[in-house]
């Protein structure tokens, strides 16, 4: 909760629109562990100090796509621009790559954030759609943007 809530209140380009309270939270980390042991997810993080600075989720599609791989990636606002985000996105890549046999690597993102598209393209990331009006964020509706790893 120390690390996601402050996310709700920058009003950072996540989905999540409020904050989450202990009982949400331990649902959260329940299904997690759950996907963690079932083998379709893996979450890499990276701490600074004590401090939990980001987190990389690399998930597996199920059945017929579990050759298909997709993240989310969030890195706290007093750890941005260092560099944090490229690292972990790079070892989920691997991660993907080594663990998963992923064929496709993919990611979705909210129109407006630029940091996460200048940090997704320099990886090697390309726009392939755009999921119309998805997300409602600052009293307007935004698109979804999904993006493919070429490599």
């Amino acid at each position: 909760m120390d690390y996601i809530n402050p996310f709700v209140d920058e009003k950072a380009f996540i989905l999540l629109d409020k904050k989450v309270n202990l009982p949400e939270q331990k649902k959260w980390l329940e299904g997690t562990a759950k996907s963690i042991d079932s083998r379709s997810l893996i979450f890499l993080v990276a701490w600074v100090g004590k401090e939990l600075a980001g987190d990389c989720e690399v998930r597996r599609g199920r059945h017929r796509e579990r050759f298909t791989v997709s993240f989310g990636l969030s890195v706290s606002s007093k750890y941005r621009g260092l560099g944090l985000g490229k690292a972990l996105l790079r070892k989920g890549i691997a991660v993907a790559r080594s663990k998963f046999k992923a064929h496709k690597i993919t990611l979705e993102y909210l129109e407006g954030n630029v940091a996460a598209k200048k940090l997704y393209e320099s990886l090697g990331f390309v726009e392939v759609c755009r999921l119309k009006e998805r997300a409602h964020y600052g009293g307007k509706f935004l698109d979804s943007i999904i993006m493919d790893y070429v490599e």
